[in-house]
């Protein structure tokens, strides 16, 4: 079954906090298939608090600027568009995007990767390019300051790859390097142990004093657990103040999900918050999400708890710079999840697998695994917004929290 589906990723700034949201069919700037089911998902981002606090990046083909009841507001909106191979034809291909700019929005173009920067004369507020592509390019400060563009590089693989695109004056690059174990061996996390140790007992129905003495022995875990059950993704109305006050109000089924994501929570006292925090966030909420979209659905009895707990513990190994196989035997998980995490087996591990390739841009691969899950673009694209919308609530009382 072939299908085409929309995805949405977020841009990182210096502080490794999301700037933007890319919406692509096939690539950044590339939207030629662009169509209802956009529209729809752009009027339903106006409901959360995501969806309205960042601004959104689009194909060019998808202004409609001349309407007055544009799904697209130019005030939110960066258009972006590809340059051409052959610049002969500017004359063609930049029309649109400067009637946009004519219109009071905002534009983007996607250097080709055979072309040269852009010069002085030409006006664009956003240039995006490949980080390998830049690095082989004449000085890029020296481009943001005569353009006065903004830069946003993607392919950014490596923290070194970060790091340098903001000292070269990027103002915005993507998250992919945030997705791979680091080469340099971590030394044991003994707080996130306790963490992995914690769930253990909890999956195995411990008693809530044996449970307690390790967060008796570990005060940072107890403060850093009460800051994400009382996040605004929760939307409690009695805040919770204990670790028993946790499992009273929540029972344990929600307090486990809690402590999945305690794992990604920075203990440390430098104030400083973890984006792969956010990321596990929104993989656990879209698995949990996409899993009821599957047609048909799986023989196999998979909860959506197994389908949350699966995107959560997908980073596990990046986060503890672990195989996955050493990680999960630490904890007595379900086989549905364990095989999904290791071999990307089954349901889960199939639609893991379209995650992570949506996230790498490998859109077509994507798109191919959702379509013979039966999962239909408009179900992934909404689901995708609500993953979002909640992961960054988690984020946003979290960083309040700490400064």
């Amino acid at each position: 079954m072939t299908s085409r589906h929309l995805f949405v990723h977020p841009l990182l700034n210096r502080d490794e906090s999301w700037a933007g949201l890319v919406l692509s069919v096939t690539g950044f700037g590339a939207g030629s298939e662009f169509g209802d089911a956009a529209v729809r998902l752009r009027r339903q981002a106006r409901e959360t608090r995501v969806g309205r606090s960042l601004p959104w990046f689009v194909p060019l083909e998808a202004n409609s600027c001349d309407e007055d009841n544009s799904p697209w507001p130019l005030d939110e909106t960066v258009f972006v568009t590809h340059e051409p191979e052959n610049t002969s034809s500017r004359e063609d291909w930049s029309v649109p995007a400067e009637a946009v700019r004519f219109a009071g929005g905002q534009i983007g173009v996607v250097i080709h990767p055979l072309r040269a920067l852009p010069s002085n004369d030409q006006k664009w507020d956003f240039v995006i390019l490949e980080a390998s592509q830049a690095r082989t390019l004449p000085p890029i400060k020296l481009m943001v300051l005569a353009t006065q563009s903004k830069l946003i590089l993607t392919g950014v693989k490596t923290r070194q790859d970060f790091e340098w695109a903001f000292a070269n004056q990027a103002a915005m690059t993507d998250a992919e390097f945030l997705l791979h174990r680091s080469k340099e061996p971590n030394k044991p996390d003994v707080l996130r142990m306790h963490v992995l140790q914690l769930l253990s007992l909890l999956t195995q129905d411990a008693d809530t004093q044996e449970l307690e003495e390790i967060f008796r022995k570990e005060p940072k875990l107890s403060y850093s657990l009460l800051r994400l059950v009382n996040s605004a993704a929760l939307s409690l109305n009695t805040p919770i103040n204990s670790f028993s006050h946790a499992i009273t109000l929540l029972g344990r089924r929600q307090l486990q999900r809690w402590l999945q994501l305690l794992v990604y929570a920075n203990h440390g006292d430098d104030n400083s918050g973890n984006p792969l925090l956010q990321w596990a966030a929104v993989r656990g909420k879209l698995m949990e999400l996409a899993l009821p979209c599957i047609a048909p659905t799986p023989q196999l009895a998979i909860t959506p708890d197994y389908a949350f707990m699966a995107g959560i513990f997908s980073l596990l190994d990046v986060l503890l710079n672990l195989p996955m196989a050493n990680v999960l035997a630490q904890l007595p998980i379900p086989t549905a999840v364990k095989l999904a995490l290791t071999e990307r087996a089954g349901p889960l591990g199939e639609l893991l697998s379209a995650i992570e390739a949506a996230e790498l841009r490998k859109f077509n691969l994507a798109s191919q695994i959702l379509g013979d899950l039966g999962i239909s673009s408009a179900d992934y694209a909404q689901a995708q917004l609500t993953a979002l919308d909640w992961g960054y609530k988690v984020a946003m009382q979290a960083d309040q929290d700490q400064s």
